[in-house]
């Protein structure tokens, strides 16, 4: 159970972690969506964000025949869509430019460059995701279906990313600390 905010004194009571995703299966990838939460920390005598939230997009091959239904999990693509690039997704439209996001590099602390393109395609404008790390690629288009579910879950995830809930709603979310009491608060 979570606390309420009283005068910013709470103690978080719920320690439960929840995982959840929503995976697209396609015959020769598949495309993982996870929420990752704000991270928030004390200030003075409330919350504030240290941390925005992001969606964690995680791409795998196929693997072997169609028989055997797997995905090489163990070398997935990962990336991270930042509120903005969520705000940017939703607004794309078909027949508009391929949107292109690019996290890492040498500008960016060393290693490869991940490069996510996102566009639209076909009459139900359904988006297709590739994103290239070094020389791999991998990509997957989305059943109309599946491009509405991802509209819900990035709508109702933009303002939690944000921490908007926990400022206007007073609850504060659980964020796992070590010693289930990370958001106590001093007298």
């Amino acid at each position: 159970m979570i606390s309420r905010i009283s005068s910013f004194r709470a103690v978080r009571t719920f320690s439960t972690a929840v995982y959840a995703n929503f995976t697209c299966y396609k015959t020769e990838s598949a495309l993982q969506i996870a929420p990752i939460k704000p991270t928030l920390e004390a200030a003075g005598n409330g919350l504030k964000v240290q941390r925005e939230g992001t969606i964690l997009l995680s791409l795998a091959t196929a693997r072997g025949t169609l028989s055997e239904h797997g995905y090489d999990w163990q070398n997935k693509q990962i990336f991270a869509l930042s509120v903005i690039e969520m705000g940017e997704v939703l607004a794309q439209r078909p027949g508009h430019p391929l949107l292109t996001f690019v996290h890492g590099g040498e500008g960016m602390g060393g290693g490869d460059a991940k490069t996510l393109q996102v566009g639209r395609s076909g009459d139900d404008g359904a988006l297709q995701f590739a994103l290239q790390t070094g020389p791999a690629t991998i990509s997957i288009s989305m059943s109309a279906g599946e491009n509405e579910v991802l509209r819900s879950l990035i709508t109702h995830c933009i303002p939690r990313m944000l921490a908007f809930d926990v400022a206007l709603d007073g609850v504060l979310p659980d964020h796992g600390g070590a010693d289930g009491n990370d958001w106590a608060f001093p007298n």
